[in-house]
């Protein structure tokens, strides 16, 4: 189970990373700001939950 868990996480991960180059290129730099903020906060939930489940 926790195997799974962490994998969807990563994959949140590492779907953010690859969607957040469009954002960047076709918006003002306030989306961009918010773009890196949620990375931020995918990386943070995926860290917490590796550790907790």
């Amino acid at each position: 189970m926790k195997k799974f868990i962490n994998t969807i996480f990563l994959n949140l991960f590492l779907l953010s990373l690859f969607t957040r180059p469009v954002f960047a290129q076709s918006a003002s730099p306030g989306i961009i700001d918010y773009t890196n903020s949620t990375l931020q906060i995918i990386t943070l939930i995926s860290t917490a939950a590796a550790v907790f489940f």
